[in-house]
């Protein structure tokens, strides 16, 4: 299918360009190396600037609790037969300034980072990894995997409890992950929501 050429040719990173996360909620998934990212782009775009381009929206940061978040907004854009597509977006997070007033002078690196990482997930950059078909050691194909366990009502419930308490927005939540509604949700789109809820839970510093 013509529309999943491109998703096609950035979806799979090689095993090369993914370490296992060590310790914290996340541990055990997969973390991606930016650099891969930005050469995937690249041979299927062409070099930034010319083939795809990223700039910055917006900037900010916001008190949660004692602890300081910041923000990065950036659009995103790539060339397509010598045009330019529209820009797309992607909004990305991290702690600026820790409890113990430590203050981290990587914040805003790290947040514009996770942006446009958001924001190539529109594209299908890593779309393998997230999709969970990578087991952490190989890829793993849908026909020889095992039958994809329905998400359960305790899950949907549990998963709603979660996003009430940190004050989410439910339809943009749900815009993120890809599902329609909480009783349609895939499992990987769960497990892609359950990733993103207990980041979030990471920043403010509970669970």
């Amino acid at each position: 299918m013509e529309n999943m050429n491109y998703w096609n040719a950035v979806k799979r990173p090689p095993t090369t360009a993914l370490k296992t996360i060590k310790g914290g909620t996340l541990s055990g998934m997969s973390n991606i190396d930016p650099q891969w990212r930005y050469q995937v782009m690249t041979e299927t775009f062409g070099p930034i600037g010319s083939g795809w381009t990223v700039r910055i929206i917006q900037q900010w940061s916001e008190e949660v609790g004692d602890q300081v978040i910041c923000f990065v907004k950036v659009a995103m854009k790539y060339k397509v037969e010598g045009e330019w597509t529209e820009e797309f977006e992607g909004v990305g997070g991290n702690i600026l300034k820790h409890p113990k007033g430590k203050v981290s002078d990587e914040g805003y690196k790290m947040a514009y980072s996770d942006a446009i990482s958001v924001a190539m997930k529109m594209l299908g950059v890593a779309a393998d990894i997230y999709m969970g078909k990578f087991d952490g050691a190989k890829y793993t194909d849908t026909s020889d995997s095992k039958p994809v366990k329905n998400v359960t009502t305790e899950e949907i419930e549990e998963m709603n409890f979660s996003l009430a308490e940190l004050g989410s927005d439910k339809k943009k939540f749900l815009e993120y992950i890809g599902a329609e509604s909480f009783g349609a949700m895939t499992r990987a789109q769960y497990d892609n929501g359950v990733v993103a809820i207990k980041k979030k839970y990471d920043m403010i510093g509970k669970k």
